[in-house]
């Protein structure tokens, strides 16, 4: 994911965005409307690319297109184009104008919609004695927006074609190496500090395996001391029931010389009496 990160960064940096608005005059139509609006182009300049105009009916079907130019040499520009409404597909409700505008073919297109209430006749369907003139005219009319309604958008795409044939171009093939450029100097210096990381990573694991080391022969001697100062400690008790034992004997052996002692001076009294 980083690394497609890096690869469209900068393409993305280097593509600005269109941008359009739309209007519609009057708000309520009953036949002719204008439609205009604004254009900002993300590239080159606004008057090499056409605002493609599209209304939908109240029923959402599509009624009318057309290709609007654009007036202006720079990055912005207006636009305006009258719409003949009536007929027999155009029902009295709200419609809906979505004008569309890109100047490259790598980003979806800019688009905006506004809206206006269409007041129309009902349309009576024909009865068994054929068209009215009425009808009719409205037929043609309708035949003859369809047709230069056509011939708008062969104009507009061939403006199109024509915008988008100098994209290979040297500047951008350029532009695109450099960035390639930049992306393979940021992938060796990831590699290079993943490289370095992993180094100390190792160094990390062999220190804390020494100190593990260092902590398992602290403990066996702590556990060998331990061990000496309970047999010095099993060794003082013995010690001390020696002595106590001892004692005891020295006491016996005391009383027993008392006594005896006793005895022959309690002999020697009677003797000299």
């Amino acid at each position: 994911m980083l690394l497609a990160f890096l690869i469209l960064s900068p393409l993305a940096a280097m593509a600005a965005s269109d941008a359009v608005t739309v209007s519609v005059s009057p708000t309520t139509v009953t036949s002719t409307f204008t439609v205009s609006g604004t254009v900002t182009a993300g590239s080159g300049s606004v008057a090499t690319t056409a605002v493609f105009i599209k209304v939908a009916s109240p029923n959402g079907a599509t009624v009318a297109v057309a290709a609007a130019s654009v007036t202006g040499s720079g990055a912005s520009g207006t636009y305006t184009t009258s719409l003949a409404g009536g007929g027999t597909s155009w029902t009295s409700g709200t419609y809906t104008v979505t004008a569309t505008y890109g100047t490259s073919s790598s980003a979806a297109p800019a688009s905006a919609t506004a809206t206006f209430t269409g007041s129309f006749g009902a349309v009576t369907p024909p009865g068994g004695s054929g068209l009215t003139a009425t009808q009719i005219a409205d037929i043609f009319g309708n035949l003859t927006a369809l047709q230069n309604q056509i011939k708008s958008v062969n104009a507009s795409l061939q403006t199109v074609k024509s915008s988008t044939s100098g994209l290979a171009s040297a500047s951008s093939v350029a532009a695109l190496q450099t960035s390639l450029t930049s992306l393979a100097s940021t992938v060796t210096q990831l590699q290079t500090a993943a490289t370095a990381a992993t180094t100390a990573i190792t160094g990390l694991q062999s220190t804390l395996t020494s100190i593990s080391s260092t902590v398992s022969t602290v403990g066996n001697e702590v556990s060998g001391q331990q061990t000496a100062i309970t047999n010095a400690a099993n060794q003082a008790s013995s010690a001390a029931s020696a002595v106590s034992s001892t004692q005891t004997y020295v006491l016996v052996v005391a009383a027993l010389a008392a006594i005896t002692l006793v005895l022959e001076l309690a002999i020697l009294v009677r003797k000299l009496s």
